[in-house]
Parts: C-alpha cells; structure tokens; sequence
C-alpha cells in the first residue's frame, strides 16, 4: 500500500506512535481539528484531554464492516433516524475504524507496507468500532477506506462511544488492503456539494421562497408522488381541487411566530414549546434534545391538530402524507403538477422532497391568503419557526405556481369540476 496524498498536508501520518506521550493539553475553547493537524505536523500531538474536554478529533477512516441494522449509541439517535427515515443513506449501514494517531498509537508508517497487510488487518480488526453521528454532513455512498474525518466521543472521559461528526475528503487510497465499500461511489454532500448537516437545523429558506428542493442521489422529478406516494391524483383541465378550510388555524400559528421571534431551538425558553410539539405526538424527552431531532412534522403536526383533532400527525412528513393518501383523518393528498388547478385554503400542507436519505421531505401549512399569496409557515426552518414563504395566486385563488411543492394536503379534499 502506498500513500498517495491529495490536497492535504498529511505528515501526522507518517508519524507513528504520536498520541501516547508528550502531548500538549488542548484548550477547550480554542481546540478545532485545524489546530490539532498543524500540531500533529510539527509533531506536537494534541493529548487525550482535548478530547475529554469534547473538542473533534482527527482522525483516519482505516477499514469498516457492513451490518444489517445501523447501530445508534443513543436514544436520542433512535429517535432520529426514524424520524429522518434515512434507511437508505449507505453510509449508516456500515461501522467504521478509525485511526486517531493523537489518541492511540494503533498503527504506524510501515503497517501501510503491501509486505504487512496481514498485520494491518489484524491492527485494524481490534480498533473500536465507530459510528457515523446523524448530524454529520451529508455524503453519497459510504465512507472509503482513506479518509480524512473528525470523531467526538460520547462517554468523552472515558473515551467511549466514538461517532464520526465530520466527513472530509479521501486523501489516501489504502484500498489494495480494504477496498472501498460497495454501492454509489463516495461524494461529498448529497449531489457531490457540502451540504449543511440535518443536526444544524437542515438548512432554512430565503426570504419569500420555499426551502430548496433535493437533487442528485437517487431521486426524479417529481420524486415524492412517482417514488413514494404513487397513484395520487390530480385535477384534470376544467376541475380544481378542494377541501374544507381549517378556520381558526391563523391565529394559532400567528401566536406561534410571535412566540418564535427571536428565538431559536436552543433558546432555553423555547424547551417547553418543543417539549409541547413532542409530547402531542406522544414522544417523552428521552427521545429528544433541541438540537438532535428535526422537529418540523411535529411543528405542524401541533398547529394543525389544534384546529383539527383528526389530523394524521406524524414525526416525518411523509408519514403524515402517507396516512392523508389512505383517508385517514378525513384527509386527503394530491398532486401539484396536473392539468387542472389546486383551490389554495387555509389548512392547505404543502410538502417537498429534501436532500438526504430516500424519504426525506419537508412540509409547510398555509396560515394567511392575502394580497395575491398564500402564506406558509414551517417549523425547524434555520433552527426557528418562520412564516414568510409565500406561492403567488391567480384571480380564482388558485396557485399560480407551487415552487418546489409536489404534493398538497387537504381536509375533505376533492376534486371538483370548475
């Protein structure tokens, strides 16, 4: 095996045995990953303590092995993969090894000699098992053998529970000892571009626009009705679809945004109002912190159930637009895209695909017609609740056009002819 170094100034890796001795203390407040690399190239290795103090670690993907079920280190990261129903994000479905040369002398220089695989593999096969932390960013494919990650460690004073944070760039191949996993080739972000992670609220929207849609992996247009809610109608010319509007919502979710201004997830007074959106759909704190759980489908799970009690809530959006597909609650889901028009009401759920895995989508409700838009607002928006996505409409009160929308949700929907 040889090294072949890309755009990153990887001389801590040519020093084996750093970490066990000698190491400086990291500050807490000043420790990143890009001190520790230009402290390990100088050969001044960042001792243990940096990581008892919970700063990232640097470290080296070195070798992995697929399992059937993703193995999650908490409760909290339960909650969230089902939540996120991320089933088919390649890289959760593999555990990893990770070479941390400030932490652990495992592995030296010579260990990546073609005349010492089998040690290598020997080496490798005792390293501690890591996962890969929800919140880290978005990748396609899993996690090859040579690249560069930061790890953070759960139990940190007793450095246990190891989970990768973040995921950089293969800056060597070692393959000739551990091929790369099998599947879609490895990309940075989920259409090959750095994407925010889902723990840092996933992302928000520009003023007056809807959230940007998916693209790249494993997704069409019109993925959400094609892929995974298939067989939905849709008006034909001359019909429009309708529903029964939800009165009352407005001045629910005006009361919500005035509550949200402001803050944000992690606000300390903001707790018992994500404590009430989670405890509607019958979910106890253990299964939630602020910032560990997109809270959205339950942003608009809460609004909506306050007007309608029959409401088929859920914790992913596309579950609750699952059940509105089966009737249930007395809802209904249709198409954006067909001939015909949508009616735009109050109580109106918009929803879209997202980036990350197979199921991920968002959805926002319609709280205000006026001035020729409906106004939409949507929970775990740049970690807040916002209301300023706004869908043009024509002199009916039809919209003129659904932005990234697929799929509308409505109360006794129907479709009927103009």
């Amino acid at each position: 095996m040889s090294f072949v170094i890309k755009d990153v100034n990887c001389n801590f890796l040519l020093q084996g045995g750093l970490g066990s001795v000698g190491g400086i203390v990291g500050s807490s407040r000043t420790y990143n990953s890009a001190t520790g690399l230009t402290l390990l190239t100088r050969g001044r290795p960042y001792f243990k303590k940096a990581a008892i103090r919970g700063a990232p670690i640097p470290g080296i993907v070195v070798g992995y092995y697929s399992t059937a079920v993703p193995r999650m280190t908490t409760q909290h990261d339960y909650a969230r993969y089902e939540s996120a129903e991320r089933g088919s994000f390649e890289a959760f479905n593999y555990i990893y090894k990770v070479w941390m040369p400030c932490i652990k002398a495992e592995l030296s220089v010579e260990d990546f000699e073609d005349k010492n695989k089998k040690q290598f593999l020997k080496k490798v096969a005792s390293m501690a098992d890591v996962t890969v932390s929800l919140g880290a960013n978005e990748v396609q494919g899993a996690i090859p053998p040579g690249t560069l990650v930061d790890v953070k460690f759960g139990r940190k004073y007793a450095l246990k529970n190891p989970q990768i944070v973040n995921i950089k760039e293969k800056i060597f191949d070692i393959s000739t000892a551990f091929p790369d996993p099998p599947g879609r080739p490895f990309v940075l972000g989920s259409a090959g571009t750095l994407n925010n992670p889902p723990g840092a609220g996933w992302g928000g929207p520009a003023s007056g626009h809807p959230p940007s849609p998916v693209s790249g992996i494993n997704r069409q247009k019109h993925h959400l009705y094609t892929a995974l809610l298939p067989g939905l109608q849709g008006a034909a010319s001359g019909q429009v679809v309708i529903g029964d509007g939800l009165v009352g919502l407005s001045s629910i979710v005006l009361s919500e945004l005035a509550f949200w201004q402001g803050k944000k997830e992690t606000t300390s007074n903001a707790y018992p109002r994500l404590k009430a959106y989670w405890e509607n759909l019958g979910w106890t704190e253990d299964r939630w912190t602020p910032s560990s759980v997109p809270w959205s489908a339950a942003y608009i799970s809460y609004v909506v159930r306050k007007v309608d009690p029959q409401f088929p809530q859920s914790a992913a959006h596309f579950k609750y637009s699952k059940k509105a597909k089966e009737k249930k609650g007395n809802w209904s889901a249709f198409k954006t895209n067909s001939a015909g028009d949508v009616r735009a009401q109050l109580g109106d759920i918009l929803v879209m695909a997202r980036t990350g895995g197979n199921r991920n989508t968002h959805g926002d409700v319609v709280y205000k017609i006026e001035g020729g838009n409906a106004w939409l607002s949507g929970g775990n928006l740049g970690n807040t609740a916002k209301g300023n996505v706004t869908l043009a409409l024509d002199a009916s009160q039809n919209y003129s056009n659904y932005g990234s929308y697929e799929v509308v949700l409505k109360k006794n929907g129907r479709i009927e002819t103009v």
